[in-house]
């Protein structure tokens, strides 16, 4: 019925996808990028119940999904709610639909147990009416790498033998042993793993010592994952994907790679190749990353900047 809130189970779910195709995609003039594709897991069967909707005859007039998943912060284990994709069509804007939406999806955070909502936006002020805060995540941002590596080499790994384009048949167990080591991380099924690995226009090479996998880094050319964005794995092993990386997809100055805190590492040796970081605003590099507190004494002992993990799970 029109205006009533539904989800994804009962409607037809192509209508929603070219709202949101044209809202994220269409309208900054991405046309090879599809979003059900870009979000597996967010439009995977088994959540389609919490991808939320409003329509008006055949149109969809607004989105908004929530996307459960666990976070680890050393021994603490929380339940938290990603809020993706919240879009409404231009002719239905500021009548209230989103704010419907984010209302429903807040009360079943709520309702189920959820520690608290994170995303990211650059519309702060609509989601800080809803209960949302801003929260800035601790971290360094490098660029200028394609030019530094033209200059630089690191010492390569001992025993190291080769770097290789990541194959989940071979590599899929070693990788989310090293991503499981994590002292923050959002925790993944192997199926989890194995999708968010494979996501559309995201390339990942892994460095190998013999058999063994040793570190991996993701590297996304998507419009809503662009960096060097997700690596594990010990630091030299790390660093030298880095530079592969950067050479092979000839990648330019302005592309990023985020460091967080348990790799500054990473930071100190790029440093002493003369590669300059800055204090991270967004992992995304614009917007702003929020936090809503479902359960609110649970979250006061827990430092908000570190919530955003970042990596393949950030929408």
């Amino acid at each position: 019925m029109d205006g009533e809130i539904l989800n994804l189970t009962t409607v037809d779910p192509q209508p929603v996808r070219e709202l949101l195709n044209d809202v994220f995609r269409r309208i900054r003039g991405v046309s090879n990028q599809d979003v059900f594709t870009d979000f597996p897991l967010t439009f995977c069967e088994s959540n389609l119940a919490n991808c939320r909707c409003i329509v008006s005859g055949d149109c969809a007039v607004s989105h908004a999904a929530l996307w459960p998943r666990e976070c680890v912060i050393g021994d603490t284990r929380l339940l938290a709610g990603i809020i993706v994709l919240v879009a409404t069509h231009p002719d239905w804007r500021r009548k209230g639909c989103a704010a419907r939406l984010m209302r429903d999806l807040q009360q079943t955070m709520k309702q189920n147990g959820f520690d608290f909502g994170m995303l990211w936006t650059d519309v702060p002020e609509f989601y800080r009416k809803l209960g949302w805060q801003v929260v800035r995540p601790v971290g360094q941002v490098v660029t200028g790498l394609r030019t530094a590596v033209q200059r630089w080499s690191p010492d390569l790994p001992q025993n190291t033998q080769h770097l290789t384009p990541f194959r989940c048949e071979e590599h899929l167990q070693q990788v989310m042993r090293i991503h499981d080591c994590e002292p923050v991380r959002f925790t993944r099924s192997v199926a989890e793993a194995a999708a968010l690995l494979t996501l559309p226009k995201v390339e990942v090479r892994v460095a190998m010592q013999g058999a063994k996998v040793v570190a991996y880094l993701a590297i996304g050319r998507a419009c809503n994952k662009y960096g060097l964005i997700e690596y594990g794995g010990t630091t030299a092993g790390v660093l030298w994907l880095i530079v592969e990386a950067t050479q092979e997809f000839d990648l330019d100055d302005e592309y990023p790679l985020l460091i967080l805190p348990p790799y500054e590492s990473l930071a100190d040796e790029l440093r002493q190749a003369g590669v300059d970081s800055t204090s991270m605003e967004s992992s995304k590099g614009h917007g702003y990353e929020m936090i809503f507190a479902c359960r609110p004494k649970r979250m006061q002992s827990l430092p908000p900047d570190r919530l955003f993990a970042w990596g393949l799970d950030c929408a």
